[in-house]
């Protein structure tokens, strides 16, 4: 028996998130049929959504949600006070993702991501350590880690603005606080389809260029050309 937990910044309430959905579906006037919460393809430090609509080969890239999510309001007051954001975990395992990984190991930052693994038992290291082929490793300390993953050493505690967060949901609904905290009348709409961009939005257009370009660039270069902007 084997216990993982995740480095974690707290859970979106789920009735936001389900009326959200539901807010895209009636401004569309589609259904929804897939939300995929962070889409790679468009670069995962952009952070987009996409949705999938029931009989449409369209696709729609949005960053409204996210960017709500970013802001922490909408999180569970009980994450806010979680006994388990602590170095001392009681878990054989933590994931995470290894955010700063730029910092601490360029070459190893392709632009999609990379994830930490900490192991506490005998348990944990025994069970990882039978799967370590499949992935290429590179071991660091636990500071490096939670340098940038504070949420490994210390709880989120209270989060400015979220009472008056709640308040406004429960007074006004979905499409008022996404406007309000979360730019949403500014937020990202764009189609897609496949590869192809189906839109005239210039930020949206140079930000998947510069994640392409990012994504193209050899691993084993990144810390020379950062070293050579920082001049």
């Amino acid at each position: 028996f084997i216990t993982v937990d995740l480095i974690c910044y707290g859970v979106p309430s789920p009735k936001v998130f389900k009326d959200y959905l539901q807010l895209e579906e009636t401004i569309s006037n589609k259904e929804i049929v897939n939300f995929n919460f962070r889409d790679k393809k468009w670069s995962l430090k952009e952070k987009y959504s996409k949705i999938t609509w029931k009989n449409e080969d369209k696709e729609t890239v949005v960053n409204g949600f996210l960017r709500l999510f970013s802001s922490k309001l909408a999180v569970r007051k009980a994450c806010c006070n979680c006994k388990f954001s602590t170095a001392q975990r009681v878990s054989d395992i933590t994931i995470g993702d290894c955010w700063g990984i730029e910092k601490i190991k360029p070459e190893f930052d392709d632009n999609k991501g990379v994830s930490v693994v900490i192991c506490h038992t005998n348990n944990g290291k025994r069970l990882f350590e039978s799967v370590t082929e499949e992935f290429n490793l590179y071991q660091i300390n636990f500071e490096d880690a939670a340098r940038n993953n504070p949420a490994l050493k210390k709880k989120l505690g209270n989060i400015e603005r979220q009472d008056e967060f709640w308040e406004d949901y429960k007074k006004y609904g979905i499409y008022y606080v996404m406007k309000k905290y979360s730019n949403y009348e500014t937020s990202c709409h764009v189609y897609v389809k496949g590869e192809k961009i189906l839109t005239c939005d210039i930020q949206f257009i140079r930000q998947f260029v510069l994640g392409k370009i990012k994504n193209g660039i050899p691993n084993w270069t990144r810390p020379i050309i950062r070293k050579m902007m920082r001049r």
